[in-house]
């Protein structure tokens, strides 16, 4: 039995290699063998030690209070309200906002909701949301409309 020199002993390797070797019917049986092994210890660690692994974080507060839809009436109050938006649009990272009066803008309130960062440009106001900015915006058009 021999197993293929590259990096990963792939799919590959084993069918160009296998000439080169014995007893081939074993390599899928050892496959599935380690297969078994592998998912039984990394199971039984990640129960046992509480590992935190993709999709097993523990959620808080902060990311609870996150969905979008309650964050709208937050963020069109962060911005000064909605009689101070005059224009609302979103790229891909930023939530852009043209406001009547900046200086009503409550930038550490709109840290505080999640906004990495916030950028006053003339009238208007980007707050860096990352890739929900555009749900956010749907969200905030929304609650002006129907408010």
């Amino acid at each position: 039995m021999r197993d293929g020199t590259s990096f990963s002993h792939g799919l590959i390797d084993f069918i160009v290699l296998s000439g080169n070797s014995s007893k081939l019917w074993l390599f899928p049986i050892v496959g599935a063998g380690y297969a078994i092994v592998y998912y039984t210890v990394f199971r039984v660690l990640i129960k046992a030690l509480d590992l935190k692994t993709p999709g097993r974080e523990d959620t808080t507060d902060d990311a609870k209070a996150g969905a979008t839809s309650e964050m709208a009436p937050a963020l069109v109050a962060a911005f000064g309200g909605k009689e101070n938006i005059t224009n609302l649009d979103a790229c891909i990272t930023r939530l852009r906002v043209s406001v009547a009066d900046v200086a009503k803008v409550d930038q550490a309130g709109l840290k505080k909701l999640g906004a990495a960062g916030v950028v006053v440009a003339g009238s208007g106001v980007q707050a860096i949301f990352g890739t929900k900015s555009d749900n956010l915006k749907t969200e905030m058009d929304e609650y002006i409309r129907n408010s």
